[in-house]
């Protein structure tokens, strides 16, 4: 996924940067006045890749506050990063992935910031990072449902054919969630996008942020993330009530039949390791599978159970008879 740089493409790339940066007034940073920014371009031009590395370095500290002028000379410090020879290429990278950020180009901000190493830290919660991270979920997102077909961070394999469960299945209904997605083999994914999004899950779970994590798993049809977003949560009450709104957003959002009925499935699957499970809730799932059998179970075993049960038991014998999907088994 490496973008090679021909001379058009950095003519194109300098003229675009001149023309949003112009007119743009950039305070001297601090520590590095508008004089020395000049000076340490100027080292850029120098054959000599230490010093190139240095001016990177120093670039990078005031990039925020100084990144017009830097951007003038952007198409050389992409080519610094496009050099596998090059020691410096991560810190160049990471210098033009803030520029192109400033200037409100979040497509090759992120595909430098992919490049950057260690120096685009997902751990930093400020205004640059929490929007590449937003750009790659989105990237991520539109590959894993096979609507990225120009994307430069990955390819969708075409002819593959129909493809159900993990797969996901043909969709007529075009709705939110419900065109049809190649199987997971088919979309080869930028390997280092995938390791942004999964770094974004652990943080989501670091921080017992479940309800995020399952949002992004759902959109991007990850019924391992959906699992484990549940399993790692540690309040028995949270569990229900995530499991609850997986359940609303399979029946109100998710159109792909069969993408809906793998993740009910796992809700009910879930729902079975709980001490106490929402059974209201688990037999809606349970009907939604066509599987009334084992609603009937748990209305044997909740009648015969104590008072409080019993009356769990009514209300969802109340709850099929109200609703199509139970009138049809009744």
């Amino acid at each position: 996924f490496r973008r090679v740089l021909f001379r058009s493409d950095l003519k194109r790339i300098e003229e675009r940067t001149l023309q949003m940066a112009i007119g743009v007034t950039s305070p001297a940073p601090f520590g590095a006045s508008s004089d020395s920014i000049t000076g340490l371009l100027a080292l850029l031009k120098e054959n000599v890749p230490d010093l190139q590395k240095y001016s990177l370095h120093q670039l990078y500290k005031c990039v925020d506050s100084g990144w017009a002028e830097i951007a003038t000379s952007i198409s050389q410090i992409w080519e610094l990063a496009d050099e596998d020879s090059f020691d410096g290429k991560e810190i160049a990278a990471a210098l033009a992935s803030k520029v192109f950020f400033h200037l409100e180009d979040y497509e090759d901000a992120l595909k430098l910031a992919l490049s950057a190493g260690n120096y685009f830290d997902l751990n930093q919660k400020n205004e640059y990072v929490e929007t590449l991270i937003a750009k790659a979920i989105d990237e991520y997102i539109a590959l894993r449902n096979g609507k990225a077909e120009d994307s430069p961070f990955g390819t969708i394999i075409e002819d593959e054919g129909p493809v159900t469960a993990s797969g996901l299945d043909i969709d007529e209904s075009g709705g939110a969630l419900g065109r049809t997605m190649t199987s997971i083999d088919a979309v080869d994914i930028d390997p280092r996008l995938e390791a942004i999004v999964e770094r974004m899950f652990e943080r989501c779970f670091t921080d017992e942020a479940y309800f995020q994590a399952i949002g992004i798993a759902i959109e991007a049809r990850r019924i391992d993330k959906i699992r484990e977003s549940v399993t790692r949560c540690k309040s028995e009450d949270q569990k229900a009530a995530l499991l609850k709104y997986i359940l609303n957003t399979a029946i109100d959002i998710i159109s792909s039949r069969s993408f809906r009925l793998e993740v009910i499935q796992t809700i009910i699957d879930l729902f079975e390791l709980m001490k106490t499970p929402n059974y209201i809730a688990m037999s809606q799932a349970l009907l939604l599978l066509d599987n009334p059998k084992k609603v009937s179970s748990i209305l044997e075993k909740l009648v015969r159970g104590s008072e409080s049960e019993a009356l769990v038991a009514y209300q969802i014998a109340f709850n099929i008879i109200e609703t199509e999907i139970g009138r049809a088994h009744v």
